[in-house]
């Protein structure tokens, strides 16, 4: 079961993946700078973490939106692995 109901719609990780997904100039700011992109989006020190080490079990518990989690994955590693 997916985390939809558990989705925290104020978290400025689900924002900043809604703009960076679009975006390529974001995309690339991703990969070369990640913390300086992850700062001006207002993420706490704890959401740039789980991000940067990938962790999809803590992306799940702080509330990233089920679909962004993917997404966030095919930012570092692209459309096919």
């Amino acid at each position: 079961m997916g985390n939809v109901e558990r989705c925290d719609k104020t978290l400025p990780l689900n924002e900043m993946i809604f703009y960076v997904r679009r975006d390529a100039v974001l995309r690339a700011r991703w990969l070369s700078d990640l913390e300086g992109l992850a700062r001006e989006f207002g993420l706490s020190r704890e959401e740039y973490e789980a991000v940067r080490d990938k962790d999809v079990r803590r992306l799940n518990e702080m509330g990233v939106h089920q679909y962004y989690i993917p997404q966030i994955l095919r930012l570092f590693y692209g459309a096919s692995a």
